[in-house]
């Protein structure tokens, strides 16, 4: 095989990263194009997996490109809170795809192509997901594509989101396979499309579970833009939530749980742990946050009463009499001697009681922590000039299981989760492993306006409803809020009378369907999930360890 010129190298893989990008949800079509990926796959396995020729640098660097540009495309979003992140987050995704280009190089001597590009791709995605950031990251995998397609999506609950990337890598190395070999190999294309095939037997040889009508949940979105949410009075912003509240309950009528979105209950909450080391003295704020004491903390006792349990749930509150609240909200929690920042979700019943805090796994980088850094001042004044706070959160170390008590007496089990936590399968797959009834986001997403950020998140909705088993309820400040079955299918969202789902005010109310018994059994991906991922990196290294050394070097004639 002869190498490419470098001009023809880089046509190739800017032309896979816009044909990523192009296919996404939310760019040309809310669902995205799932022929596209695999378009986008194809074009760049065949430039991949030419040599690099006599000017091997030169190569590489355009391999980096193209990587760079893709991670770059599919966020390009996160220009509305610093330019910088971009260029960040594009420089890691062209690393993992030089390191792609290599292994794929290699394993093709000996593999087929399409099964080749289908271990490379889902291998080292899973490497990206499975580092913590601040080098790697975990948006948008390749399998998230499939979300729409049903009878293809629907074996996630066997196969998993590993599973569909490898089906989708595949077939797109089978497409390239065709076109280097300029026909159709017998072993190129069964291993492209015995997995697509595999893949839609599964999804109706274990179809979704059976469900019954649960609770009657209703999605408030404010609607407000970054700025309002983050600068203008907090008092103001809550009595506006507090009357939407008040004309979706006389709409939708009784209802079983009222959502809001992350952090829009605009209080300082307190874990017990804090509030007993505050209370007995012992409790130091971080030198960059204000002094924590007694008063303050009555100060937002006080707020809690009389917003939540006066305004909210009272007599005459806000919310349909008999119905509980979960909002995401801002929690202090001890941590290593300093009384430190978390975001949580939390349900107050409908007599107002709290539930313990389900905390945010997985904090956004740059946004939400700088990784420790924040402990430096010129970071922290980095920080304040880029977007006016400094990113100093505390993860949280497992999903919150939190229980709902609906007006007819019956309990339900759901997990909590916060904004990023979504993008990631593990917090849902964790949630399931136990009594599970469905899975409740609240999400802030006013940062990224009206971008398709919002629709590749209902994409990860999708797929952890599929792989889990249990619907999936998103709560979010400006959109998409929605509820989807564990089929997959969406049973509403809320939009304004133009039809718009984001960057406006609304809400809807739907029961959530939920599984017949506490002891339904969770869909088989959750029990092995961890097994999954050990197989396939096994799978990968095993590849490229028995393939041979690859050369770059073009073969001889004759």
């Amino acid at each position: 095989m002869e190498s490419l010129s470098l001009r023809t190298r880089f046509v190739g893989v800017v032309g896979a990263a816009a044909l990523a990008f192009l296919g996404s949800p939310g760019v040309l079509s809310g669902d995205g194009s799932l022929a596209l990926a695999v378009l986008s796959v194809a074009l760049w396995a065949w430039t991949a997996l030419h040599p690099l020729g006599n000017r091997p640098k030169a190569a590489l660097f355009l391999e980096w490109f193209g990587g760079a540009l893709t991670g770059g495309l599919m966020m390009w979003w996160v220009v509305y809170v610093v330019l910088g992140g971009v260029l960040y987050i594009g420089a890691g995704f062209g690393v993992y795809f030089v390191v792609q280009g290599a292994l794929l190089r290699r394993l093709a001597r000996r593999l087929p192509l399409s099964l080749a590009v289908g271990l490379v791709w889902t291998g080292v995605e899973l490497v990206r997901a499975l580092v913590p950031p601040p080098f790697g990251l975990g948006w948008f995998r390749l399998g998230f594509y499939t979300h729409a397609h049903l009878w293809l999506s629907g074996s996630a609950r066997v196969i998993g989101l590993e599973g569909l990337t490898f089906v989708v890598a595949a077939l797109g190395g089978g497409v390239a396979g065709c076109v280097l070999a300029r026909r159709v190999q017998r072993g190129n294309a069964l291993a492209a499309f015995v997995p697509v095939l595999a893949a839609a037997g599964l999804a109706v040889l274990v179809p979704a579970p059976s469900t019954v009508d649960g609770p009657r949940v209703l999605l408030v979105q404010p609607g407000f833009d970054q700025a309002r949410k983050q600068f203008d009075d907090p008092e103001k912003n809550f009595a506006a939530s507090r009357e939407l509240t008040r004309q979706a309950a006389a709409a939708a009528g009784a209802v079983d749980l009222t959502c809001w979105g992350e952090s829009m209950l605009y209080l300082e909450l307190y874990t017990q742990a804090a509030e007993a080391a505050i209370r007995g003295g012992t409790a130091q704020a971080p030198p960059w946050s204000e002094p924590i004491d007694r008063r303050r903390l009555d100060f937002f006792a006080r707020k809690e009463d009389d917003w939540v349990r006066g305004q909210l749930l009272g007599q005459r509150g806000a919310l349909s009499p008999g119905s509980a609240l979960a909002v995401g909200a801002e929690f202090f929690d001890p941590l290593e001697g300093l009384v430190r920042r978390r975001v949580a979700l939390v349900v107050y019943d409908a007599a107002g009681q709290r539930s313990a805090p389900a905390f945010k796994q997985l904090l956004v980088p740059l946004g939400e922590t700088f990784f420790g850094m924040e402990r430096y001042q010129w970071v922290r004044d980095l920080a304040l000039s880029a977007a006016g706070y400094v990113p100093d959160l505390v993860p949280g170390s497992e999903t919150g299981v939190l229980e709902l008590h609906a007006r007819d007496g019956q309990t339900y089990r759901l997990s909590g989760t916060v904004c990023f936590d979504n993008a990631h399968p593990w917090p849902y797959v964790q949630a399931a492993q136990g009594p599970l009834d469905f899975h409740l986001v609240a999400s802030n997403e006013a940062w990224y306006r009206t971008s398709c950020e919002m629709d590749q998140m209902l994409a990860f909705s999708r797929i952890m409803a599929l792989m889990t088993g249990r619907a999936f309820v998103r709560a979010t400040n400006s959109g998409v809020s929605a509820v989807l079955g564990p089929d997959g299918r969406e049973l509403g969202r809320v939009r304004d009378a133009a039809g718009r789902d984001r960057a406006v005010a609304g809400f809807g109310a739907w029961n959530v369907p939920v599984p017949p018994s506490r002891d339904a059994p969770p869909m088989p991906y959750v029990g092995w999930s961890r097994v999954e991922e050990i197989l396939w990196l096994l799978a990968l290294a095993l590849g490229a360890l028995f393939a041979g050394r690859a050369s770059n070097r073009e073969p001889l004639a004759g």
